[in-house]
């Protein structure tokens, strides 16, 4: 039987009911402080602990090599001051320090040598447009 759940508890203590009677007697303290009292062996003091001869301390285990990349990432070195490890190289102004797609100059005019960056895909007239004078059928099929 064992222990009731929460819910029997409930309905016995409704019930009015005495819960140690519905415990079973595996369950109970008494019970356990007699099945464990011969095993139960208190442990001596320091001073009756044996000195081992040999060296009881633990070693570190053998390191292994991993197939593959390792698993830690790469420690960068330290950086020298006054070395500058990476230039920056603006096309549009053949300068260093920033590149074209940080340029917060304006752009230098381009001489037509050179591609445009973003060509418009059409030409805009500023003429009005033709209209012929003969008549146009316009068929829906």
């Amino acid at each position: 039987m064992g222990i009731p759940c929460e819910h029997g508890v409930h309905v016995l203590g409704l019930a009015n009911v005495d819960l140690t009677t519905r415990v079973s007697e595996y369950c109970k303290n008494n019970t356990y402080k007699v099945v464990y009292e011969p095993i139960w062996i208190p442990i001596k003091g320091i001073k009756q602990w044996k000195i081992l001869k040999t060296d009881p301390r633990v070693r570190a285990p053998i390191p292994t090599v991993r197939a593959g990349p390792p698993r830690t990432q790469r420690k960068r070195r330290k950086k020298m001051p006054g070395l500058v490890t990476k230039l920056r190289f603006c096309s549009r102004y053949q300068k260093n320090g920033h590149n074209r797609r940080f340029c917060k100059l304006l752009p230098i005019p381009s001489d037509g040598n050179t591609r445009p960056t973003m060509a418009p895909s059409f030409t805009m007239s500023t003429e009005p447009p033709v209209i012929p004078d003969e008549d146009v059928t316009i068929s829906l099929h």
